[in-house]
This record gives structure tokens, C-alpha cells and sequence, in this order.
């Protein structure tokens, strides 16, 4: 299977960007949250989703954070106004175009396709130190990209808001969510 490095720079750049302002050196994981509809207020919607967490807002040049904390795992939304939907999702579906037409033509990666043209938004997620096992983030990040109507990207994956793994890296994991609820 051919990959296009290129292509997915543009993918990880709101990543790299939201792990410098958590001031957290690696290991982490990253999380893409892409929504098809208008984003809904976030601090409400992750304090309805994750009601035992701390959430904490905070504002740094145009970027809105918003942390949901627990005692084993972090994790940090980063919302900027500037997305380049424009520029980003055609990079997405050529990155898709490089994988075998026998990946791409099923009905998911199909959907997805049809989803990235109507996608307006991007939230940015680290976790940190990982995912934890109890899967409270992954949770929390499906949960927003459920209310989003939208679809995840971790892992060098695209990932259903149920986490099925739609198409991507082949050691990927087949989901990114262990099954629990957030708490």
C-alpha cells in the first residue's frame, strides 16, 4: 500500500500546534475532529458529555482551548477560527485516493468521502499521556464528533463517530474506542 507523506502534513499541522500550546512534551496522542455541521458551544457540550471532569476555558491568540481533566488522563480541544477547510480536505481525499481501489469503494470510505465535502470545521485534540484504557477520551472526542456529525482522525486513521476505523494505516487500531462511557 502506497502512502503520500505530503499530503498528510496539512493534517497534522492544527496537532502539532494544539501539543505545543498544551506545554507537554510527547508521548500524546492527537485527535482531528472534523464537523459537517456549526460547531455548538463547546464548553456546554463537553461539561453535558463528560460531567465528572474538570473543564477549564482559556483563550491564547485566536485559538479557543477547552481541557477536560481527570485524574488519569487530559484531554485539550483547540478550536481556530482560520481553518483552511478549502485547502485541507482535498489534501484528505487524495491521501484516500492513494489507498487500493478495493479500500476505497466500500460504502464507509464512500460516505466519508461525501462527508468531507460538507465539512466546515476542524477541533484539534491531544491527549495526554495517551489514551487511557478505560477509554474516557476516545469517548469524550466521539461524543463531540457525534454532536459535530462529523468523523475523527487519529492514529493515521479516519475513524467513524462510532469509532469503527473507516480507512487508514494498516497497524491502526480497527477502533479507537475501548467500549466505556465518559464519566
Amino acid at each position: 500500500m502506497k502512502f503520500a507523506p505530503i499530503v498528510l502534513i496539512p493534517l497534522f499541522t492544527s496537532f502539532m500546534a494544539a501539543a505545543q500550546e498544551t506545554g507537554s512534551p510527547a508521548p500524546n496522542e492527537k485527535a482531528a475532529v472534523y464537523s459537517t455541521v456549526e460547531l455548538p458551544p463547546l464548553k456546554a457540550l463537553l461539561a453535558s458529555i463528560a460531567p465528572a471532569a474538570k473543564i477549564l476555558e482559556e483563550h491564547k491568540g485566536n485559538a479557543t482551548l477547552f481541557t477536560c481533566q481527570w485524574p488519569d488522563v487530559t484531554v485539550r480541544f483547540t478550536i481556530r477560527p482560520q481553518w483552511d477547510g478549502a485547502t485541507q480536505r482535498p489534501k484528505m481525499k487524495e491521501w484516500i485516493s492513494s489507498f487500493p481501489d478495493n479500500d476505497t469503494s466500500n460504502p464507509a470510505v464512500q460516505s466519508l468521502l461525501r462527508k468531507m465535502d460538507v465539512t466546515t470545521d476542524c477541533i484539534g485534540s491531544v491527549v495526554t499521556p495517551r489514551f487511557d484504557t478505560a477509554g474516557k477520551a476516545s469517548s469524550l472526542i466521539l461524543a463531540v464528533a457525534s454532536k459535530c456529525q462529523g468523523y475523527v482522525f487519529s492514529q493515521k486513521s479516519f475513524y467513524d463517530v462510532s469509532g469503527a476505523k473507516i480507512i487508514g494505516a494498516p497497524n491502526a487500531p480497527g477502533t479507537l474506542k475501548s467500549g466505556a462511557t465518559v464519566p
